[in-house]
Parts: C-alpha cells; sequence; structure tokens
C-alpha cells in the first residue's frame, strides 16, 4: 500500500510510540502549530497510522489507549519481536510496499534497514517547535546512528540487559557470585541463551560479556551445552519447570507471565533481579 504525504509527516512526529519513519513521497512539513493541525485534519480524514512494536500486551494497549485519544486516529499496532518486524517491513520495501510508517525496536534490529537505505530522516519530520527543541528533553536529542547530517534512529527510550533470570527452587543467588560461576559444570545444559547472533538482549549480553570477560571465557560458556533459542516465551518456560535453571539475554517480558503466578510468589519458580544483582554486584 502506498503511503499518503499527510501520513509521511504524521508518522515522523509519532516518536514517542516508534523510533524511525520509513522513506516515502511527499513534502518536507513546513513548522508552527498551524500545520501540524492541518496535518492532523487531514490524516483524520484518510487513514490510519501503522506501526510495528514488541509483543508486550500492556505495551500494546498504551499505544493505542495514548495515540488514538490524543490525536483521534485509529493506530494499527504490530506486534511482532523487532527483527521480524524489520524484516517484514524490509521484504516489502523491496517489493516496493510501504505500510509500516514507524517502527519501534532495538538498534541493532534498525540499523541495517538504514544501511539500506529504507529509513526516512527522522529530524526532517519534526514539526512543534517544544518538539524540535532540544532543551526541552531530558538529555537532549538522541540519536542512535549519532550522525549530525543523517538521522534516521531516534533514541526515545534506553535500558540496560537485565541480569540472569534463574529458577528461585533450584538455585540461590549466593551460589553464583560472579559471571564466573555460570562455568560450573553443575550448570552445564541448565543454562539458556537468549539467540546472540541476530539483534537482540542476548546479542546485547554476548558482547558485554566479550569486553569484561573476554572470548576464551566465552568459549568455555559455550561449552556448558547452552540452550540457545529465539523464542523468549520457550526459555522462560524452561526456567519454570526446572528443566533450565539459568536464562541469560532474556527480557523481562518473557518472565513476568511466571512472576505473578502464586507458585512465583513463594519463591518456587521465578528470579529475583535484585536478589542476583545484590549477589553478583555490577559488571562482575
Amino acid at each position: 500500500m502506498n503511503k499518503r504525504s499527510w501520513l509521511a509527516r504524521v508518522s515522523g512526529l509519532c516518536f514517542f510510540i516508534a523510533g524511525v519513519c520509513f522513506s516515502i513521497d511527499g513534502a518536507l512539513a513546513a513548522d508552527g502549530p498551524e500545520e501540524w493541525k492541518k496535518i492532523i485534519e487531514a490524516a483524520k480524514k484518510e487513514g490510519k497510522i501503522v506501526a510495528g512494536g514488541p509483543p508486550t500486551a500492556v505495551l500494546r494497549q498504551k499505544y493505542k489507549e495514548t495515540f488514538e485519544k490524543k490525536f483521534g486516529l485509529e493506530l494499527e499496532l504490530l506486534s511482532a519481536p523487532g527483527p521480524q518486524n524489520a524484516g517484514r517491513a524490509a521484504a516489502e520495501f523491496k517489493a516496493g510496499v510501504r505500510y509500516f510508517d514507524v517502527l519501534h525496536g532495538g538498534s541493532g534490529t534498525l540499523e541495517p534497514l538504514m544501511y539500506e537505505n529504507m529509513l526516512a530522516l527522522f529530524s526532517d519530520y519534526m514539526i512543534l517547535e517544544e518538539v524540535k527543541d532540544p532543551r526541552q528533553w531530558w538529555g537532549g536529542h538522541m540519536w542512535e546512528d549519532n550522525i549530525k547530517t543523517n538521522r534516521f534512529i531516534y533514541s526515545f527510550t534506553a535500558d540496560f540487559s537485565t541480569p540472569p533470570f534463574y529458577n528461585a527452587e533450584l538455585l540461590k543467588p549466593e551460589d553464583n557470585a560472579s559471571y564466573d560461576d555460570l562455568l560450573n559444570p553443575k550448570w552445564k545444559g541448565k543454562i539458556g541463551f537468549f539467540e546472540p547472533r541476530i539483534p537482540s538482549a542476548g546479542q546485547g549480553l554476548w558482547g558485554f560479556l566479550m569486553k569484561i570477560k573476554g572470548k576464551e571465557f566465552l568459549q568455555k560458556l559455550a561449552e556448558q551445552s547452552l540452550f540457545i533459542s529465539r523464542d523468549g516465551k520457550q526459555l522462560a518456560d524452561g526456567l519454570a519447570k526446572g528443566t533450565l535453571v539459568i536464562g541469560l539475554g532474556l527480557s523481562q517480558r518473557f518472565v513476568d507471565p511466571y512472576i505473578s503466578m502464586p507458585a512465583c510468589r513463594s519463591n518456587r519458580c521465578c528470579r529475583s533481579r535484585k536478589d542476583w544483582a545484590e549477589a553478583t554486584g555490577s559488571g562482575r
């Protein structure tokens, strides 16, 4: 589906929803609230916003509630892991289809699209002065690609890779005082790792461990017969059932359903990030 010019201009402003917008035809928006009003009115008459975002139920609900209530526009949110949305968007782009308006994903997910010239210059689609002024934002405007003249990926949020999740019935945080303890033979075949060969929290953790522990450590960790998966739910299920004891590079959202279970509240099948952090210390 080819996108219309008003949609190009609206999607570029939705950085509270998504980090990038796709290259499409249409003139760049002029400055000022009057131009913004015209864009909103045109959008209401002609269509909806299509955004790709993470598969999180609460986030999906808040996206729609916030956006649709504020602008009176329909938001079609395609909830899927970042690489899945990015792969679909790239395939459609090459086929001449521009279905997505904006994408929300990690930097490693979106950068390949930038290198393939599939993204629009994000800053060119900022209209309102309070949006364009970096003084209005904590820390100023932050750009993932960090290139002054070519800014495609806006960093509207940041977080850190979580410490390992674990089955609290099979492991006590004091038994693993550092990352080195992951090499203990008793954990052989019991460590799950989110696929580090694709853009993901697993990739971020793998790079972090490479930096602080070195290649030899990672080689030894790999010898622990890691259970590597691209399915976060599969890893979380393994932790809950006890087939896995430790989960690395696993996003919080996959574990949350088990933490809320009554059994987990009694420390049966959940982890505590706070406990692990206190036991291992930062960067150990």
